[in-house]
């Protein structure tokens, strides 16, 4: 991926299946497997949350990949699709026994 080195911001908006209230989290793209994310804003308990992932990354065609993770706080599986040239994200997420689909806005944070 080109993002190695590079931090993401994604706004998933103020009404997700988390929670109402502002969803905002950071990924910083460490190596071509290992990131961090940070909720810098969110839902309920979620607010400040850091997770090391290890991910796996598939380039579905010019800037649009799909990364597959797992959180090892929450436990939760996330499948998302990073699309940089619309600026957007498509997650599926398996949060304990719910699943459940959330789309944000992606910026560059610099």
């Amino acid at each position: 991926m080109d993002t190695i080195g590079q931090t993401w911001a994604v706004d998933f908006g103020v009404d997700t299946p988390l929670g109402a209230g502002p969803f905002v989290a950071t990924i910083r793209f460490d190596s071509t497997s290992k990131a961090v994310i940070v909720v810098t804003k969110g839902p309920g308990t979620l607010q400040g949350l850091t997770q090391d992932i290890t991910y796996t990354s598939t380039r579905l065609r010019p800037c649009q990949y799909a990364i597959t993770w797992h959180e090892p706080k929450t436990g939760a599986y996330v499948t998302q699709v990073e699309d940089f040239t619309a600026r957007r994200v498509y997650d599926n997420i398996l949060y304990g026994t719910k699943f459940f689909h959330m789309t944000g806005k992606l910026s560059r944070v610099r």
